[in-house]
């Protein structure tokens, strides 16, 4: 499996277990409301970056495969 899938997987295990524990303080600690949100912001930003830059390096691997192709045919 590739490890940038792993990291990206294990980075939104941590999401989905963050926005749980955000979602019972919410309930049971109204005055965490903002700091938890804005946790959970930053949580779910991190995790969005980290896909888009996989894509990317996804699409730099077939544009090297590509000009590679070019090559050497």
């Amino acid at each position: 499996m590739n490890p940038y899938a792993i990291i990206a997987v294990i980075v939104f295990a941590l999401f989905l277990l963050f926005s749980g524990l955000s979602a019972w303080i919410i309930a049971f600690q109204p005055e965490e409301r903002a700091r938890i949100a804005k946790a959970v912001d930053r949580w779910h930003d991190l995790v969005l970056r980290i896909m888009q830059r996989r894509d990317e390096r996804a699409e730099q691997d077939r544009e090297i495969e590509e000009i590679k192709r070019e090559y050497r045919g």
